[in-house]
């Protein structure tokens, strides 16, 4: 079965013949890349992978797949990229299909996997076969977690209210966290500035700035009128200051990568600084880019967010069979 049918399934079952635009625009923007990058078949075997882990009532979590829709319609990610405002664009490298699973479910996942492999006539005999297919199986132990939470306490994870306030304050209370320290510290400061962390996306800020690399990062969280949160901030921006898409892109992901601190590059990133402040971005902006090592994308961060938000609702309602998983 093609990509297209799968999906017209999928849209016909979700809206029958009433699709949204802002969907249908989407999923065409997406088919182009996927078309043009000629990887049907690797959304096609992920599909396959987490249609088994479906059936087998496990769990997998994808890294970063939530920035395409066409992965969140056929159930590879659970982060809906529509409703998070993350950007897929052409010219955007294509996801990386990075998939996790529970320590004990990873051989049972694998094998399934060659022979899922087959029916694309690729043969797979160990796991960098398959990186050289965008694919990467991993272990990931909150899987096992999250599959334990949800068995002894009979609440599936995807029928939890990510809108429940009293599941933020339950997260920013320093006595109920399940924050880490460093996490805690970036969290109290945009709370300080009134940044209410009420919802996912707030939550997701606190775990990209926690773990991106940034030189100063209190202090920049403390001034956060400029600083990009996410990667795709930056492109967001530089589309907004007239830049065309594709140096936008480039821009983004030089900044992202810390580029622009490695000596070879100095003359490039002149170059693209003279380029922002010819758009009219200010200096603090540029100041604040130039602080970047290391920037995570919105659609991990997302990602990680709701993670955290499940594991804070069953340690909010059950305390007990929480504390004994963890």
């Amino acid at each position: 079965m093609k990509l297209k049918e799968i999906l017209d399934d999928k849209l016909f079952e979700l809206y029958n013949n009433n699709i949204p635009q802002e969907i249908k625009t989407r999923i065409e923007e997406e088919l182009d890349i996927i078309i043009d990058e000629k990887i049907e078949y690797q959304y096609l075997i992920a599909y396959e992978i987490a249609k088994k882990v479906k059936s087998d009532n496990r769990i997998m979590i994808d890294r970063i797949c939530g920035s395409s829709y066409i992965a969140y319609l056929l159930g590879i990610t659970f982060v809906n990229p529509i409703e998070y405002c993350i950007v897929y664009e052409k010219g955007f490298k294509p996801i990386t299909f990075d998939l996790e699973f529970a320590e004990d479910y990873f051989k049972t996942i694998f094998e399934y996997t060659k022979e899922v492999c087959k029916k694309y006539s690729i043969t797979i005999n160990n796991e960098e076969d398959l990186k050289g297919h965008n694919l990467y199986l991993n272990t990931y132990e909150l899987c096992s977690v999250l599959e334990n939470l949800e068995t002894r306490t009979g609440k599936h994870r995807q029928d939890i209210d990510l809108k429940d306030e009293e599941l933020y304050k339950y997260l920013i209370d320093e006595n109920t966290t399940i924050f880490d320290e460093s996490e805690m510290k970036i969290a109290t400061s945009l709370f300080n500035q009134e940044f209410i962390i009420n919802n996912v996306n707030c939550v997701a800020s606190v775990i990209s700035l926690e773990r991106s690399t940034i030189t100063d990062k209190l202090d920049i969280v403390n001034s956060m009128i400029y600083y990009p949160v996410y990667r795709e901030a930056i492109y967001s921006f530089l589309i907004m200051a007239g830049l065309e898409k594709k140096l936008a892109y480039e821009i983004m992901n030089f900044i992202a990568k810390g580029k622009h601190r490695i000596k070879n590059y100095k003359e490039t990133w002149e170059k693209y600084i003279f380029i922002m402040k010819e758009h009219g971005i200010e200096d603090e902006y540029i100041n604040c880019c130039s602080k970047i090592q290391y920037l995570f994308s919105k659609a991990y961060s997302i990602n990680r967010a709701i993670i955290y938000v499940w594991l804070t609702y069953y340690k909010m309602n059950y305390l007990k069979v929480y504390e004994d998983v963890i």
